[in-house]
């Protein structure tokens, strides 16, 4: 099953071509404004049509991108390349802010931005050096567990879905659907580099299912995704997210319910993703340049896309800025090109023989040229590994050296497990409920002083000014990506301009899951202040309560989510039920 070298098999290309892209269209697609609602999805279907169509042309025009030289000449023939690589180039810069933003906002809090983008960069290089087998093989192990990741947790956003957000329509015009088809066409640019792949891909003229294979695949997943952003977050809900998908997953609950930041794994899923797509580009970099003869230059292109996503991440260019260079640049460059591409493949002279032995012909002179050259290459390679396993250990060493005391261990963290909120005189107030961890795990077996310690409320005239009176009376490291219940006062939630400062507030810190439960209070302090004594943790207690009851219940609890999407739409705060202290025990009402 495996593909001899230097060739792969179809369904290694297959899989290659999901498993890169899959994480990319997650996370650009929904930044497309054009791309919203029941307009983006028929988009979405008209790019998927016109590139159905533009496969058998993909097919057509494989031999070219053998050795462009032979068509174009040697000076027009590298021109080609090197504009036909810039989109490549581009993309590369993109990616690595991209993966330095989404480690450090989700999944490394903290983390310096330029390693980042120095390590996935040095990683990206290092691999395009592999070889073309081993990368197939890469993308055919971990195609499936990448799959099961990202769309196994899609299909269960569907359960958080409301009938009403799917009901709205939207807006729908010719002008908006020609707008959102090119988006979409430009988004789908990576497929106009199928051509280039083609020529190291087994019986390449037999390519065209799975091409339309990966391409319907990667547009059914984008479009779902649509739908349920919609049917979650509601038109006008999830336009101002930086990373929309990021915020669907936070409010997904796995069976079980053994972690309350489940999205952490399709983060991380998908961060893969886009580092295998970042090693494609790096990869396919080399291979067109080498093809081109200009295999002594690859180093300067990789050092620049390093260099520039550094430069762009010092001046804190947005990632709107690529998505608009492709849409208006790369979009229109990259169809002329393949369109001369077509043109020069048809004038080719030839003997008087027929196209098809021509073609085959044309194929094996191409053929015996690379393995040629190939051979002088894996010498090349061999030395070049050598040097990279030195700058690895070279880099390593300097990181580990960085990073040294860097890290923040369990013990310097505090979680608190519930949060109270509430707005008075012109103040928030603001309690963490962080239980003694002696009378968590059972250890706490006396009337202790800890133990009857009263909750300490924190002011300020922002949520920021109160996090900072907390973060003067503490020693270590407040960790909210621990909080299953919000407890909200009385004040607050009848001052709406200080409600969404909270939401606000609460938004900025991706560790805040999204589906963490809305209670009211009319005494948060008696509340909070159970926490170690009537019982070991109010938010356990409370959610406890909660699921433990959810046949019964005749209205459905309020989330987290629920407040963004009614703050960012407009409406009213759904109501929340009520929480109180009865003999010192927590007890909850539903408000009818």
């Amino acid at each position: 099953m495996y593909a001899d070298n230097a060739r792969i098999s179809h369904r290694q290309l297959f899989r290659q071509t999901v498993t890169a892209l899959l994480g990319v269209y997650f996370f650009f697609i929904p930044m497309e404004e054009s791309l919203r609602g029941r307009q983006g999805v028929l988009c979405l279907v008209s790019a998927s049509l016109l590139y159905l169509f533009l496969i058998i042309y993909f097919i057509r025009i494989r031999n070219f991108f053998s050795r462009p030289e032979k068509y174009l000449g040697r000076l027009w023939g590298r021109i080609f390349l090197l504009l036909y690589v810039s989109w490549l180039w581009m993309a590369g810069i993109c990616l690595l802010l991209l993966i330095s933003r989404l480690t450090g906002r989700f999944l490394i809090e903290g983390s310096i931005p330029w390693l980042v983008i120095l390590l996935s960069g040095l990683g990206a290089w290092l691999g395009s050096h592999q070889g073309l087998e081993r990368r197939g093989r890469m993308g055919e192990v971990c195609f499936l567990p990448l799959l099961l990741i990202l769309a196994g947790m899609l299909v269960l956003t569907v359960s958080g879905m409301k009938l009403s957000y799917l009901r709205e329509m939207g807006p729908l015009s010719f002008s908006g659907w020609a707008e959102g088809t090119w988006s979409a066409v430009c988004l789908l640019l990576p497929f106009m580099f199928l051509p280039a792949a083609l020529g190291s891909t087994e019986k390449p003229g037999n390519t065209g299912k799975l091409m339309g294979g990966s391409l319907l695949l990667l547009m059914g997943l984008s479009a779902l995704s649509l739908v349920i952003l919609q049917g979650s977050f509601g038109l006008g809900g999830y336009e101002h997210k930086d990373y929309p998908m990021v915020d669907l997953m936070s409010g997904v609950r796995l069976p079980g319910d053994f972690l309350q930041r489940v999205d952490v794994f399709w983060v991380a899923a998908a961060l893969f993703s886009l580092l295998f797509a970042l090693g494609s580009v790096f990869f396919y970099s080399h291979e067109l340049l080498y093809r081109g003869g200009m295999e002594k230059g690859t180093l300067l292109p990789f050092a620049g896309m390093v260099i520039t996503a550094l430069a762009c991440e010092y001046s804190g260019v947005s990632l709107d800025f690529f998505l608009d260079l492709n849409r208006r640049v790369y979009g229109p460059l990259l169809l002329f090109l393949l369109l001369a591409a077509g043109y020069f493949t048809g004038r080719r002279p030839g003997a008087k023989e027929s196209r098809s032995k021509k073609t085959d012909r044309s194929v094996d002179r191409n053929a015996g040229e690379n393995t040629d050259r190939r051979a002088g290459q894996n010498a090349e390679n061999r030395a070049m590994m050598k040097v990279s396993r030195a700058m690895v250990l070279g880099l390593a060493a300097i990181v580990l050296t960085s990073l040294t005391g860097c890290g923040i261990s369990l013990e310097n963290r505090v979680f608190p497990l519930s949060f109270s909120a509430d707005y008075r005189e012109g103040h928030y107030q603001i309690i963490y409920g962080i239980p003694q961890l002696s009378g968590v795990t059972g250890q706490d077996k006396g009337d202790t002083e800890a133990s009857r310690e009263q909750a300490v409320v924190y002011e300020g005239l922002t949520m920021e000014d109160a996090e900072e009176d907390f973060q003067e009376n503490q020693e270590n490291y407040l960790d909210m990506g621990h909080i299953k219940v919000l407890l909200l006062g009385q004040g607050i939630l009848e001052n709406r301009e200080a409600l969404e400062g909270l939401l606000e507030y609460l938004e900025d810190r991706p560790s805040v899951a999204g589906n963490i439960y809305l209670f009211s209070c009319k005494d948060n302090e008696a509340l909070m202040s159970l926490d170690g004594q009537g019982v070991d943790s109010v938010g356990d207690y409370l959610k406890g309560i909660l699921e433990n009851t959810l046949d019964k219940q005749e209205t459905r609890a309020v989330t987290l989510q629920d407040y963004y999407n009614a703050w960012h739409r407009g409406e009213d705060f759904p109501p929340l039920w009520e929480v109180s202290v009865v003999n010192k025990k927590p007890q909850i009402r539903q408000n009818s």
